[in-house]
């Protein structure tokens, strides 16, 4: 191997992370899954959906941050369990309800709140391969209120440092919209 193959190789390295930045610029910019690839190299999910609701910003607040009354309207759900408050700031558990092999439950924890307007909630589990926030923003509409909520999970690098379970963003924002929809006697028709 001569001087000039080592030049080549360095060439194809740097290719490769440049495309690799690309790669996760263009991902998050266009709201797409990332694939088997795309979590190998740790890149993130950014899934945005939004629906309308005949509802004032206040009910749709209330609705959202009122956890311990999640099981009433998410079909998801089997309970939620209030957990001590993490720097004054609210957590809980939730125990998911999907059959007869439920998934393993989340801890909740929220980041940011701006009453009627913005709520950041945090998946708070420890030791997992994966970080993520639910971001919810309530705009008032001429009908009463949309609620848009963008979900960001980011996964470790690395081949197996995925979990087993994988969320599907888009249906998990999708259901729980249709959900809260249903909570106020609505169906809605969820968006991107």
């Amino acid at each position: 191997m001569g001087p000039m193959f080592g030049w080549q190789l360095g060439l194809l390295a740097g290719m490769g992370v440049v495309g690799a930045l690309f790669a996760r610029a263009y991902l998050a910019s266009a709201n797409r899954e990332p694939g088997i690839w795309g979590r190998i190299l740790g890149l993130a999910t950014i899934v945005t959906r939004a629906a309308r609701f005949h509802q004032p910003p206040e009910a749709l607040w209330h609705a959202i941050t009122d956890y311990e009354n999640f099981p009433s309207w998410r079909s998801d759900l089997k309970s939620v369990t209030s957990l001590p408050p993490s720097a004054g700031r609210p957590r809980w558990r939730e125990y998911k309800n999907e059959g007869d092999a439920p998934r393993p439950s989340w801890w909740v924890e929220i980041e940011e709140m701006v009453a009627n307007e913005k709520l950041v909630a945090r998946i708070a589990v420890p030791d997992v391969p994966f970080h993520g926030t639910w971001t919810y923003e309530i705009f008032p509409a001429s009908t009463g209120s949309q609620l848009r909520i963008t979900e960001l999970v980011g996964f470790g690098p690395g081949i197996g440092r995925y979990p087993a379970y994988q969320p599907s963003t888009a249906r998990t924002i999708t259901k729980y919209l249709q959900d809260l929809g249903r909570k106020f006697g609505e169906s809605v028709n969820v968006v991107r």
